[in-house]
């Protein structure tokens, strides 16, 4: 009878597996990742889908992901919804905080166009604030402001609304006959 011994070759250093290790450099490098996805919900039942054309670590904090070309879309459990684009952002997993600049658009289902330079948005809780100036036009006519708020009507409500802050101005677009 023959007999078959198989010896284990030792394993790199401190648990390092080399293409592991090329793999996370990779991943947390220059180039990040491109074109990623992130589909989720809140516990209210929003759902909440967000993309963007490249994303990275932050050098700086790797708790921090910068992304580019960002453009996240809310499905509001009342029926409405939200859709948020912007050149640049910056996520928090620390806060759950994340914050767009950079041509900030929302399009909301209700009929309003919102741009601002900024806007920091807390993803569970269905809460984002502008707080610099944001121009706005909806079915109302043209508004200007010092700031805004998306938020939930009230702890216990499904309705979300946008809420115009610091020296509102509207400019009414008075309805017609023909309209």
């Amino acid at each position: 009878m023959a007999t078959l011994f198989l010896f284990a070759r030792t394993s790199p250093e401190d648990g390092q597996l080399p293409y592991l290790e090329d793999l996370r450099q990779r991943v947390a490098g220059a180039d990040g990742m491109r074109s990623p996805f992130y589909t989720g919900s809140t516990e209210a039942g929003d759902a909440i889908t967000v993309e963007a054309e490249s994303a990275r670590p932050d050098p700086e904090d790797p708790a921090r992901t910068l992304a580019q070309e960002l453009r996240a879309h809310i499905g509001y459990s009342d029926g409405s919804d939200l859709t948020i684009t912007s050149r640049d952002a910056v996520y928090s997993d620390a806060t759950d905080l994340l914050r767009l600049s950079g041509d900030v658009t929302l399009i909301s289902s209700n009929g309003y166009q919102v741009r601002t330079e900024l806007l920091e948005a807390h993803i569970e809780e269905a809460f984002a604030e502008s707080p610099g100036p944001v121009e706005a036009i909806g079915p109302a006519g043209r508004i200007t402001s010092g700031g805004m708020v998306v938020e939930r009507t009230g702890r216990q409500s499904d309705e979300v609304q946008l809420v115009f802050t610091k020296g509102v101005k509207l400019v009414y677009k008075r309805e017609t006959a023909n309209e």
